[in-house]
């Protein structure tokens, strides 16, 4: 099977990291949605990474839902998610939350950097940037309940968490705070020392 999509994406990072964690045999299909618009067209025209294309050539897109699939269908019981029903329930909210986060990054990105400066509406963007920041000062909380079990294993919880600062930091550094997130900052250094996540570093000009 293949997985379209670039490290650029946090999305793309944390399915990629995910499916090699669960021992999947996977081809990357290096495709950006803003450079390769022709060519991933081909494959998916709604134009959306991570896409991941089965070996009958269906297509699962959302990086939630592949990583989903992965555990249930291919990975012969293999989990990233805890077993124990109060840890899963505490990962899935800090995944919501890491998530939520990378939902308001990518949002200044937007306003700030592809809408004309001309048509930028400030309340919307003073509102975002308030909601990045408060996901932000959120899943400083959860991963730092979490420390133990996240620094000494890469789950799922924490592999999103890490990325959706490491991207926020170095994209929205404006609207979030290392000062406020040390849980955060540590967690994100420890796994940005993992083989696998320099394997999918983001390369950013």
């Amino acid at each position: 099977m293949q997985l379209v999509g670039v490290p650029n994406s946090p999305y793309f990072r944390r399915t990629a990291i995910s499916l090699e964690l669960l021992e999947l045999p996977f081809e990357v299909k290096p495709l950006s949605p803003f450079i390769d618009v022709q060519a991933l067209g081909k494959l998916n025209p709604i134009l959306k990474i991570p896409t991941l294309i089965l070996d009958n050539g269906e297509k699962i897109m959302d990086s939630s839902l592949i990583i989903q699939y992965a555990e249930l269908a291919l990975s012969n019981g293999n989990t990233l998610w805890p077993r124990e029903p109060e840890w899963l329930q505490s990962d899935f909210r800090t995944v919501s939350i890491a998530l939520a986060a990378l939902e308001k990054c990518l949002q200044i990105i937007y306003e700030t950097k592809l809408r004309p400066e001309s048509t930028r509406h400030q309340p919307w963007l003073d509102r975002v940037q308030g909601q990045c920041h408060a996901a932000f000062i959120e899943l400083e909380q959860a991963v730092k309940n979490n420390a133990a079990r996240y620094d000494g294993d890469c789950c799922q919880a924490g592999i999103t968490a890490a990325i959706a600062w490491s991207f926020g930091a170095q994209l929205v550094a404006s609207s979030i705070q290392p000062e406020h997130c040390p849980s955060l900052v540590s967690l994100t250094s420890n796994m940005e020392a993992h083989p696998l996540f320099k394997k999918y570093s983001a390369t950013r000009s």
